[in-house]
């Protein structure tokens, strides 16, 4: 098992376990956490009352989710995974493979790590992350890997620095939130 500190990932492990089996936190495997599962119960309950658009509802939704996305725990515990991928970089390289076969292990680990944490997003924030990256990307869980290898014209190098990059202004990215949730 490949081990990383903080945050980790552990792709190398797939003897009877899922490549998600791996990705930890300080406190050991990744778990849903309790402010996560609490938040999703308070907002669904809340929607499920109302049954209206906007308003009262959408304050609401905002105020359990927090008016910034960036300083929200489940974020900051996700940008700490991706920012730890250099770790799992090392070890690549340690392996003597390919710039672009690096540069596709990395994509896919950080690709797995947003699969992940949207799977623990509030769900109309996810359905709006999903709408966002379609629009940005034509895909809903964002670029694929030939976007990259275009956007970067084939430098593998900046595909792997960009897959240890979290997005640094995801509360910019997603400022129509509140905007989208008034019409859902």
């Amino acid at each position: 098992l490949a081990t990383m500190t903080g945050a980790a990932v552990g792709m190398l492990t797939y003897g009877g376990m899922t490549k998600y089996d791996s990705v930890k936190n300080v406190s050991g495997y990744y778990k849903k956490s309790e402010y996560q599962t609490v938040l999703s119960k308070v907002v669904d309950k809340d929607l499920a009352e109302t049954g209206i658009k906007g308003g009262k509802r959408t304050e609401n939704v905002i105020k359990e989710i927090g008016d910034s996305i960036k300083k929200n725990p489940l974020r900051q515990e996700y940008e700490n995974a991706v920012k730890s991928l250099s770790d799992y970089e090392a070890q690549l390289r340690a392996q003597g493979l390919s710039e672009k076969s690096i540069a596709k292990s990395m994509y896919q680990v950080r690709r797995d790590l947003g699969v992940k944490y949207k799977d623990l997003t509030p769900e109309l924030l996810r359905k709006y992350i999903y709408e966002v990256n379609e629009a940005r990307y034509g895909d809903p869980l964002g670029g694929s890997f030939e976007f990259f290898e275009n956007k970067y014209k084939g430098n593998y190098s900046k595909i792997i620095e960009a897959s240890k990059r979290p997005n640094a202004d995801v509360d910019k990215l997603l400022s129509k939130f509140k905007e989208w949730l008034d019409t859902q």
